[in-house]
Parts: C-alpha cells; structure tokens; sequence
C-alpha cells in the first residue's frame, strides 16, 4: 500500500513516505536528497500520578492563606470608580471651554453690534453731510 504526497502530507507536499512494511523506502525531500526513513523513537509515558504529601499540602494551604486574596468586584468598583472620576474631570473641562467660548461669543456679538450702531451713526452723519452740501 503506498500512499501519494497529497494524502499523507497535505500541509507539507515536499516530504512524503512510501508505505511498505518489507522494505522501506527512501523519503523523497525537496531538495533532491534521499535518505533512508529513520525509525520512530519511542517516547516514554509517565504513569505514575502525584501524590503531594500531607506537609506538602499544609505548607500549600498556608502560603494560600498567607497570600492576599484578589477581590474582583472591589476591583472592578475601584476601576468604574477611577473611570467615573476622569470623565468627570474631561467633562468640567469641557464645560469651563464651553462657557469661555460662548462667553467669548456674547462679547464678540456685542462688539458687532456697537460697531454696527456706530455705522449706523457714521452714515448717518455722511447723509447729512452730503445734503448740507448739496444744499449749498
């Protein structure tokens, strides 16, 4: 039975296997080398489970004990409250430029509006200057 690149190594089409059980092929490598296919190393499996011992499991508990405990809902309080905080100052912020700039604004509207009387006046005071002089 022998296998083809695209079944065996679809992922990696370069290096495929010849599936023989009498006699083993050489492995076909993308860079025109064949060499022999080497055997499969065994790997040992642990079996035995641990056991932590009865002082093991004391002096654990104690370090728990002794370690600071993490509150997540104290955190996430102390968090929102943080956030609260900065967005109150980014909004006083806003609100002192808001108020400056329509401040501004009412002062640059009374401007306008005195300088339009003042136009007002200065025509004024042309018109009649021109009708003395047509006058004359």
């Amino acid at each position: 039975m022998s296998a083809s690149p695209q079944e065996v190594g679809a992922d990696k089409p370069s290096v495929y296997w010849s599936d023989t059980v009498d006699k083993p092929k050489p492995v076909v490598v993308s860079n025109g080398l064949n060499r022999a296919p080497q055997p499969v190393e065994e790997v040992s499996v642990a079996t035995e489970v641990f056991e932590p011992s009865r002082e093991e499991i004391k002096k654990l508990q104690q370090e728990l004990d002794t370690k600071p405990t993490f509150d997540v809902q104290k955190e996430c309080a102390s968090l929102v409250e943080k956030s609260n905080a900065d967005l109150k100052q980014q909004i006083t912020e806003l609100e002192k430029q808001i108020r400056h700039f329509r401040g501004s604004e009412v002062e640059r509207e009374r401007k306008i509006i005195l300088l339009q009387k003042q136009n007002i006046n200065l025509q004024k005071r042309i018109d009649d200057a021109k009708k003395t002089r047509i006058k004359k």
